[in-house]
């Protein structure tokens, strides 16, 4: 069994020969959030423990030098002393929220700095019956 080194560098010999070596020890910063996570969907006699079109968020922020949460908070216009919660800051529509200046500044933010962000949004309860079928 090949030990960790030797993995190491056969990767690294593989990213080297594509070109994308560089990319092995990049620091970077991470940032993840998660919101509307009910854990399980559970049916209890004739109702669930959610509501039914109940949605789960994932969403993050990559970085190569260092992410200011500050700088965000400033964007939204929120004090640096809170917490940043979407269900406080971005009440709307999901159309409505996108055209709010607070929302356009943190986008112009994140171009402004080349942060990379990624969002993923599961209905609770679609998930649910694709986790029970796919068993």
């Amino acid at each position: 069994m090949a030990d960790i080194k030797d993995l190491y560098n056969r990767i690294s010999k593989f990213l080297e020969i594509q070109g994308y070596q560089k990319f092995l020890e990049r620091a970077e910063t991470l940032y993840y959030d998660e919101s509307g996570n009910d854990k399980h969907l559970i049916i209890k006699g004739e109702k669930l423990n959610t509501n039914y079109d109940a949605v789960f968020v994932l969403g993050g922020i990559q970085s190569e030098d260092l992410l200011s949460i500050d700088e965000c908070k400033d964007s939204l216009g929120i004090d640096k002393t809170k917490e940043l919660k979407a269900k406080n800051d971005l009440k709307g529509s999901f159309f409505d929220v996108l055209k709010k200046t607070k929302v356009t500044n943190v986008l112009k933010l994140i171009e402004k700095k080349g942060w990379h962000i990624h969002f993923n949004a599961i209905q609770i309860l679609y998930y649910g019956f694709v986790d029970i079928i796919d068993l």
